[in-house]
């Protein structure tokens, strides 16, 4: 199975400052359609970006929809983690699993590799 997941969140009150969901949906599917792959299911939350996201259900939801080759797709790194430490090991989950892990940051896509070096890098500055 390879599907490729746009995953989208909103906390209470951020849908009033440019992260609304059909803001992230229509990002997420204009890159997919740049790139010549579509967006098979997308997947919406509201929840508080301080929720883990492997305690998040439809995060989980989105993440049992992959398959090897599969994109998960999301619009800006902060809607899937705010934790360096577990963005890293959705990142090694995902190498492990030949999944992709895709963030659209302002006009840059920044794939896997070079998430994890800007990962790694942020966790050497924030210590």
């Amino acid at each position: 199975m390879t599907n490729n997941v746009a995953y989208l969140r909103i906390s209470h009150t951020e849908s009033l400052n440019g992260t609304s969901l059909d803001v992230q949906e229509s990002k997420c599917k204009a890159y997919a359609e740049l790139h010549g792959f579509k967006i098979d299911k997308v997947f919406s939350e509201i929840v508080s970006g301080s929720v883990e996201f492997r305690k998040r259900p439809v995060f989980q939801k989105a993440l049992s929809e992959l398959g090897k080759g599969s994109k998960l797709v999301v619009a800006r790194l902060d809607r899937a983690s705010r934790s360096v430490l577990d963005t890293l090991k959705l990142v090694k989950d995902f190498e492990k699993n030949a999944l992709n892990f895709v963030l659209l940051i302002l006009v840059m896509f920044i794939r896997m590799l070079s998430l994890k070096f800007l990962l790694q890098l942020w966790r050497l500055l924030l210590k």
